[in-house]
């Protein structure tokens, strides 16, 4: 079997309903019997902590030794130990990628703290994860709309740090044109929900910056993974498993 590395995964809960799978225990077997060899996993409680670093050291204890997961540690910019917590991540705790969340923590991109972080990621030679969006934006709480991230201040990080890999999390399909032509920024499947899902990303995205992403537990895994095996999905074998593994193998750097 051909490896399947999930980019965007996350393990612990959320406040608006029951997920079927919280742990990295529970989670790792579902994503494994779907056919996933590798996950990034962040701490889904870091989205709402008010100091979401608690929630790192929490998940990176509890994956440490687990070759199947890889660590992705949750940041906030604008919170005055961000840098120790940074290092922390990438020096003590194991992180080989860190992830953001600035419509949840109430910030643009366009911060000079954001594009600092991003400078740490390039110096630290690790990809940094833009989460746009946890939901689709229908399916919010009425009293806790959260607005997705505007691409504009994805473009403008990009274009004031370069050297940075970022990957952009749950894009719908219709954003990934916006992103496609600019180097060293990736995007995933996870919020690829329109007509053949995978071919309607691959018009819209370059197949070199595209990887697999399946949103777990928040989305079903199975759902995800079929993106890959739908027969709308006849691309030749290499741009399939760009998508499936190289992509993402390049984007951590490896």
């Amino acid at each position: 079997m051909s490896a399947l590395l999930d980019t965007s995964v996350f393990a612990g809960h959320w406040p608006f309903r029951a997920l079927p799978a919280t742990t990295p225990g529970e989670l790792k077997a579902r994503l494994a019997a779907g056919g996933v060899t590798q996950a990034w996993i962040a701490p889904l409680d870091a989205v709402f902590y008010a100091d979401p670093h608690e929630a790192n050291r929490a998940l990176a204890a509890s994956v440490q030794g687990d070759s199947f997961y890889v660590f992705v540690g949750a940041l906030n910019p604008t919170l005055p130990a961000w840098r120790r917590d940074a290092e922390e991540c990438l020096d003590k705790l194991g992180a080989r990628a860190l992830k953001v969340f600035p419509n949840y923590h109430g910030y643009a991109l366009t911060d000079a703290r954001a594009a600092e972080l991003a400078e740490l990621c390039a110096r630290r030679n690790v990809p940094l994860c833009v989460q746009l969006r946890m939901q689709d934006e229908r399916g919010h709480h009425p009293l806790v709309k959260v607005p997705g991230v505007p691409l504009t201040d994805v473009k403008a990080l990009h274009e004031r740090v370069p050297a940075a890999r970022l990957l952009a999390c749950a894009a719908y399909v219709k954003e990934m044109k916006e992103l496609q032509s600019l180097p060293n920024l990736w995007a995933e499947i996870s919020h690829a929900e329109w007509e053949l899902s995978l071919a309607s990303a691959l018009e819209r995205c370059a197949p070199e910056y595209l990887v697999y992403g399946s949103h777990a537990p928040l989305h079903y895994p199975e759902a995800e993974v079929a993106k890959l095996a739908a027969p709308e999905a006849e691309f030749p074998a290499a741009t399939l498993e760009a998508v499936r593994a190289g992509n993402a193998q390049r984007l951590l750097g490896s």
